[in-house]
């Protein structure tokens, strides 16, 4: 398609809007600019932007056209145009404080990585945002407490999100609660986090159902091989295993009612799959869960007596089992 120079503007402006980039060359290649010297060539080329620059740049747009080396002179051959978002400073340290705030109630990280990452969130402030900044997370970050068991993860992030995107397997050791070390072999699929800790999930050759693994409790990666570059890591749902589990992704799925005698709101905002089926007036709301079996059952002992299981009756029995041995620890 031969372009006049209004269409390929146009046509140039769209496609940056829909997150293409542009060099000289791929503008020059794309649109079949020849006949020229090169020099008519960049001029036409520079043009080009300066156009989209103007209807860019008008008052209250929320987009500007940038390049990697923030110069545009035709001596920079190779810069390579998009089109980004424009964030106002204001803006940007009240993203900065945001995640550092998550950063913080997360507990995951020992504080050297802790460090790190607010350093990270400050380093393209000026130094008056830096000291703001700093300031305003004296309290928070004075707060932070460590988990118990203090371990390195960003080196283990590394090497984990490497295998999952060259699809590798990896032979591990792995530390269990009462740190005994097995040796495992396994494709990871997906890295992710949850209350406190990273999780990342493997598949095992010749098993269908994957495995959850706690990053922190990798203590040695062995060795790293080609694994099966055909798998698709759709196969595996997050978000049907965060709508199940609650602190530990553990247990076989379990439907139960109870009676709620704290906040309906907290119950439900603990349990994403449940529903209030009853509701009268002086009476105790009654709340319907599909979860994970033995993370549902931390929350609900957790809860003493302000919540009630009355169905099944076989998840009655075992609540009702644990807090007899339980009583039974306390007794003269």
């Amino acid at each position: 398609m031969k372009y006049t120079s209004r269409q390929r503007v146009l046509d140039v402006m769209f496609r940056l809007l829909e997150g293409e980039q542009f060099t000289f060359n791929s503008w020059e290649d794309f649109y079949g600019i020849e006949g020229e010297k090169e020099k008519a060539r960049r001029r036409k080329f520079q043009r080009d932007l300066a156009e989209i620059r103007t209807v860019l740049d008008v008052p209250g747009s929320k987009t500007q056209l940038v390049s990697q080396m923030q110069n545009s002179s035709f001596s920079k051959r190779h810069a390579v145009y998009h089109v980004k978002n424009k964030t106002s400073a204001e803006d940007k340290f009240t993203y900065a404080v945001t995640i550092a705030q998550i950063i913080l109630g997360s507990r995951a990280l020992i504080k050297k990585e802790r460090d790190q990452l607010l350093d990270y969130l400050s380093e393209n402030m000026d130094r008056a945002q830096k000291e703001k900044f700093t300031e305003y997370l004296k309290i928070p970050k004075y707060g932070y407490i460590e988990l118990y068991e203090k371990t390195a993860l960003f080196k283990k992030i590394s090497a984990c999100t490497q295998a999952i995107i060259s699809r590798n397997i990896l032979k591990f050791a792995y530390k269990n609660a009462n740190s005994e070390i097995t040796i495992h072999e396994a494709q990871p699929e997906i890295l992710y986090f949850d209350t406190h800790f990273f999780y990342i999930v493997m598949q095992h050759a010749g098993q269908k159902n994957v495995r959850v693994y706690r990053l922190d409790r990798i203590d040695k990666i062995i060795k790293e091989e080609a694994g099966n570059t055909k798998r698709n890591a759709n196969h595996y749902n997050l978000q049907d295993q965060r709508k199940e589990a609650y602190l530990i992704p553990l247990g076989n799925p379990i439907t139960f009612k109870f009676k709620c005698r704290i906040s309906v709101l907290t119950a439900l905002n603990n349990f994403p799959i449940s529903e209030v089926i009853h509701t009268e007036k002086n009476a105790d709301p009654i709340i319907k869960v599909t979860a994970r079996e033995d993370g549902a059952l931390l929350w609900l002992l957790s809860q003493g007596n302000n919540v009630q299981v009355i169905e099944p009756i076989s998840l009655v029995r075992k609540i009702r089992e644990i807090l007899k041995k339980s009583l039974e620890q306390y007794e003269d």
